[in-house]
Order: structure tokens, then sequence, then C-alpha cells
């Protein structure tokens, strides 16, 4: 099965999402949500929806993620996770 443009455009933007993911700053982390949502919004894959679940679980734990509550966090983490698993 051959990748659509859409698709390979996609994977791009869920790689970038990962790269910020990975350097688990607070900044990044809210770097990493909006590439993931993107994702989200043209293919609506399954790593981008756990990769958002993440992305919300870290952001609990950062210094510097002040604007969003933790209980709000693990909210959001909660729902994302469920439209992965459903």
């Amino acid at each position: 099965m051959q990748n659509t443009d859409g698709e390979s455009r996609s994977l791009r933007v869920l790689s970038q999402g990962r790269f910020f993911w990975n350097k688990r700053t607070g900044d990044d982390l809210r770097k990493s949500i909006e590439y993931l949502k993107q994702a989200i919004a043209k293919t609506r894959y399954a790593l981008a929806y756990a990769a958002l679940a993440d992305s919300y679980g870290l952001l609990v734990f950062t210094a510097g993620s002040q604007r969003i509550s933790g209980a709000q966090k693990l909210r959001r983490r909660k729902r994302w996770t469920g439209r992965f698993v459903s």
C-alpha cells in the first residue's frame, strides 16, 4: 500500500510532534501538542492520539506549565486516550 501525499505530510507532522515531545520542556510539549493536533486533523492516526495523550501526561509534571491546571491536563489526557482506544 502506497502512502498518499496527505498521509506523508501527516507522518512528518507526527514526527515533528514527537521530536518536541522528546525535549520534555513545558514550551516544547505545548509545541508537540499543536503538531499532534494537526496530524489528527489530517488523518486521525491512532499514533497521534496516543502521542497527544503522552504530551498532556508529561505536561502535568513539567515546570512552567501553569496556564493549565494539573486536573485539567489529566482530563485532557483521558479524553485523548479514550479517542485512541475507541
